[in-house]
């Protein structure tokens, strides 16, 4: 018969630890919150999602590849605002600036990694993406091998 089996054209990846991107896009955040003395430490508000009212913290994210990273954070009217976007290497953090958060209620960031530049958004619309694991530092990873992945975090200020 002269028909070519589906799987024909497909080449294995090459098994090179460097080189090849990651097939699942993934993204990892830590809190890290000021402390008197005035440096910034890792809290435990990554797992719980409770930080202290009149903590001033920032987001640490760190990528699985290189690519581009968008943050977005809720204001008090409802509306979203970027407060990062800019490329990002892989497996070296970043952090936002320091965010204040001194009323009690909730508090919520939409972030965004992708292998292209993101183009600046007012709007929070995350994808189908899943946590992985939910400690100290917490583990999102995209379903599929997809170009990018976003997801909604909710801080809870107490």
């Amino acid at each position: 018969g002269g028909i070519a089996s589906g799987a024909a054209g497909i080449r294995p990846l090459a098994k090179t630890a460097t080189a090849a991107p990651a097939g699942h896009l993934g993204i990892q955040y830590r809190i890290l919150r000021k402390t008197d003395s005035g440096e910034f430490v890792e809290a435990d508000a990554a797992a719980t999602g409770f930080v202290a009212a009149g903590t001033l913290f920032k987001l640490q994210i760190t990528t699985n590849d290189s690519g581009y990273v968008r943050v977005l954070q809720e204001a008090p009217d409802g509306a979203w605002r970027e407060i990062v976007n800019h490329a990002v290497e892989r497996m070296q953090p970043i952090e936002t600036e320091p965010i204040e958060l001194d009323q009690p209620g909730r508090v919520k960031f939409h972030l965004a990694f992708a292998r292209q530049p993101l183009p600046p958004s007012n709007v929070a619309q995350p994808d189908d993406d899943i946590v992985v694991d939910r400690s100290r530092v917490v583990t999102v990873a995209g379903r599929v091998a997809a170009q990018q992945l976003s997801f909604n975090l909710t801080l809870t200020v107490q």
